[in-house]
């Protein structure tokens, strides 16, 4: 069951109202386009995901006809299926993780509480280290001057995560029909 609901994500609670009648009239709220970048890293995942459970088939690659669409066998369109499902899946992974990580220092939140909840070990395993040892031990050292580093570091996991889900959107973006 996907949970989406636009009013969690209203700046104003108290114009709920007006902000719903706005996106029944025009498709966006007011509160929408204030943090045109936070609501789209909100709204790309939830709107995949319902994508990804209503959706029945799964697109040809490049360079497919019709006619070979539709001369597939049940095993190959089953296998596209599951390509299309993991490929969507991936797209909805690094946008989430993008959305969490840019908003996750918020109080000070430690890197180390996100793992498992944001990105996944071995990602964030191969990210850090990349690190210069010096930076990598200052972070774990838990030193309070090592607060602008933990910041810098979830922004750069933040802007990675939300690079790879562009670019997954934008090498399959003509695909997204049903």
């Amino acid at each position: 069951m996907i949970e989406f609901d636009l009013t969690k994500r209203d700046l104003e609670p108290e114009r709920a109202e007006e902000f719903k009648k706005q996106r029944i009239e025009r498709g966006f709220a007011d509160c929408d386009w204030w943090d045109l970048n936070d609501y789209l890293l909100w709204l790309l995942p939830g709107i995949l995901e319902v994508f990804l459970e209503r959706s029945n088939g799964a697109p040809g690659g490049p360079g497919e006809t019709a006619h070979d669409l539709f001369s597939a066998g049940e095993e190959q369109l089953r296998n596209r299926r599951k390509e299309w499902e993991q490929t969507l899946q991936e797209m909805i992974r690094h946008f989430r993780n993008a959305s969490r990580f840019r908003g996750s220092f918020i109080g000070g939140a430690l890197m180390s509480q996100l793992i498992g909840q944001a990105v996944e070990k071995e990602e964030l395993q191969e990210f850090l280290k990349n690190l210069p040892p010096e930076t990598l031990a200052a972070y774990e050292s838990g030193d309070p001057n090592a607060l602008d580093l933990q910041e810098s570091l979830m922004d750069e996991i933040s802007d990675s995560e939300m690079r790879k889900g562009f670019d997954l959107l934008k090498e399959h973006f003509w695909r997204l029909w049903d």
